[in-house]
């Protein structure tokens, strides 16, 4: 998120894409918060579990993301 170009590459992506196609990885700071711009909550995120396990999840979801099975920390 510190990058400048964070909002140019999202803002890009969602030109050329659908909205569902577009997934974002969760950042965190040391206490576990999670962060970023407001207009991320539009768009679908990735987030991983206590247990490892990576799902996705819609805009502003926090519940019964869709398990990536392919994927594990």
């Amino acid at each position: 998120m510190r990058s400048r170009w964070c909002p140019w590459e999202i803002g890009y992506a969602d030109g050329k894409k659908p909205l569902d196609s577009i997934l974002i990885l969760q950042t965190k700071d040391e206490s576990g918060h999670y962060y970023g711009n407001e207009y991320l909550q539009l768009y679908r995120y990735i987030s991983a579990s206590q247990s490892g396990a990576y799902r996705a999840y819609g805009a502003a979801q926090t519940q019964n993301g869709v398990l990536m099975e392919s994927m594990r920390r």
